[in-house]
């Protein structure tokens, strides 16, 4: 009888204890704890049971979000078991010293987790069910000495990454398998995390619309983000201030901007450098606000430099023939591709040590390109140069001109414009620009370059020897009548009429844009908001983009 009685004290109590694959398991370590107190927050569904690990068990009936406390007659290392659908937990920086095993429970949320449980630690074999979880927001917030393996978590159904790793001095783990193609917010996610520098660069940002701060203060941050598919709508606000991007991944960055045509965006960030010029000076004409970045001092090191020359004469390229403005040049490593752009005919790619593909962009039904494509290799020392020859094929004329005002058409005041023409064709030409314009309601004032001739709502210009590719500006201002004219006043909303032209046009393959045409709505002369529409106060859907 003794016996039984022993075999069922020592049966009931291992029930009590054990483990089962149903249950989320942790360590808890109070022996250093001035209070022999533990507790922790929980949502849960139906009934919960925990085992303390010290024989004393806790039950919770019925779906609710709850304080669970328990208080140890000793204070020392216990194991904790959670049975039953646990939704959320919190431990309120009532940290546990690891997590052993998650169990069945199918968590809704990770919102705060782990946040500010120091020296958490996750040896589990088995992974969280996060099929219905939505926010990881702070899950590891404040977690400063957390850097478990948690590289094999689905979070593909995860939206909120805010602030996941923030403040986390130590977390380094290589999540770049991670899905985050539903996230949207990853507003300060490696907020503060000084010793994170993962290959991320795969990541589907594509959803993200918040990445404020993102790597705010991850001062080894240093990758490359170049395939990043930011959208227009994103926040940049500081999101990689106090990061450590070098030189090479900089200008990734800056040329990723620049292909997906994002503009008006603020980026602050701290000592960057870069080396490409071209795409830098690009987002600052599209209205880009980015402080503390600097051109580097070696951009010479590792470089691929170059020029591309126009062969007017067709007796082969040299010093005296035509640079080529504004030529793509696409260096492509078979992972990335970046176009570079031509000034002055010179274009320059900071690159790393590799093997390149470089092809310059040019129209193959106007021009030829000596040699079309060529196979490069950079090292880690040295300077690779390549030039490019263009010659013209069939002789084609080409021209193009647009009209393009500078600020609104204000009553009484001085108002600027631009005419814009460009050699679009593969042959040199020599021709005028005429500009007509609504004498009785303006007055011509003056133009930078002058004009060759003037009359009654008629100027015009002489150009000689526009060569193909190259663009020229004519600059011009005309004072607007004031509301109060005697005989041609002009008020808000009267549109007033500019017509170019740009000669010759006889043989212009496309003579169409060799005329252009504004009706330009005036607007008050107080008013700072006011956006002029080129085709005038309406246009027709045929007319949008």
């Amino acid at each position: 009888m003794r016996l039984f009685t022993f075999l069922a004290v020592l049966f009931f109590g291992f029930v009590a204890t054990a483990q089962t694959a149903d249950d989320f398991v942790f360590e808890v370590d109070l022996s250093s704890s001035g209070n022999s107190t533990y507790n922790f927050y929980i949502t849960h569904v139906g009934n919960v049971s925990i085992n303390w690990g010290d024989g004393q068990t806790s039950f919770f009936p019925n779906s609710q979000n709850r304080l669970v406390s328990h208080t140890y007659n000793i204070n020392g290392n216990y194991t904790i078991y959670l049975n039953g659908q646990i939704d959320s937990f919190s431990f309120n920086r009532n940290e546990p010293l690891e997590v052993v095993q998650w169990g069945f429970s199918q968590f809704q949320t990770m919102e705060g987790a782990f946040e500010g449980c120091q020296n958490l630690v996750i040896n589990s074999v088995d992974h969280p069910n996060l099929s219905q979880v939505t926010s990881m927001s702070n899950m590891f917030n404040g977690a400063k000495n957390f850097n478990s393996d948690i590289s094999a978590w689905d979070v593909s159904n995860v939206t909120d990454m805010s602030g996941t790793f923030r403040l986390n001095w130590t977390f380094n783990i290589n999540i770049s398998n991670w899905d985050v193609s539903n996230v949207i917010n990853m507003d300060e996610m490696f907020n503060s995390a000084i010793l994170f520098n993962q290959p991320i660069g795969s990541w589907d940002v594509a959803n993200v619309i918040d990445f404020t701060y993102m790597f705010l203060g991850a001062a080894d941050f240093n990758q490359d983000l170049s395939s990043w598919d930011f959208q227009q709508t994103a926040n940049l606000q500081d999101m990689l201030f106090s990061a450590n991007l070098d030189t090479y991944n900089y200008d990734a960055l800056i040329r990723n901007f620049l292909n997906l045509q994002l503009i008006n965006k603020n980026l602050g960030i701290s000592n960057f450098e870069y080396c490409d010029v071209f795409s830098r000076s690009q987002l600052n004409n599209r209205g880009w606000t980015i402080t503390n970045d600097r051109q580097a001092s070696n951009c010479s090191n590792q470089t691929l430099i170059g020029n591309i020359l126009l062969d007017g004469d067709q007796n082969g390229c040299d010093f005296l023939d035509i640079n080529v403005n504004t030529i793509a040049v696409n260096v492509n490593d078979g992972n990335y591709s970046f176009n570079y752009f031509t000034i002055d005919g010179a274009y320059s790619a900071n690159l790393r040590p590799g093997n390149y593909t470089v092809v310059p962009i040019v129209d193959s039904q106007l021009f030829n390109i000596t040699p079309d494509s060529i196979i490069i290799t950079i090292t880690p020392s040295g300077i690779v140069n390549q030039d490019f020859c263009v010659t013209a094929t069939t002789p084609i004329d080409d021209l193009e001109i647009t009209i393009l005002p500078l600020e609104g058409a204000r009553p009484g005041f001085d108002t600027n414009y631009k005419l814009i023409y460009k050699n679009k064709g593969n042959t040199r030409l020599s021709g005028s620009v005429d500009f007509t314009y609504e004498d009785d309601f303006m007055d011509f004032l003056n133009s930078n370059p002058a004009t060759t001739s003037s009359s009654t709502g008629m100027l015009s210009w002489d150009f000689i020897d526009l060569d193909p590719f190259e663009t020229r500006e004519i600059e011009f201002t005309m004072n607007l009548n004031t509301p109060t004219d005697p005989n041609f006043p002009l008020n808000s909303n009267d549109v007033i009429n500019f017509t170019a032209i740009i000669n010759p046009a006889l043989n212009d393959s496309t003579p169409l844009d060799n005329v252009f045409n504004i009706k330009q709505q005036v607007v008050n002369s107080y008013d700072p908001n006011d956006k002029t529409c080129l085709q005038g106060n309406r246009i027709t859907p045929s007319m949008v983009g």
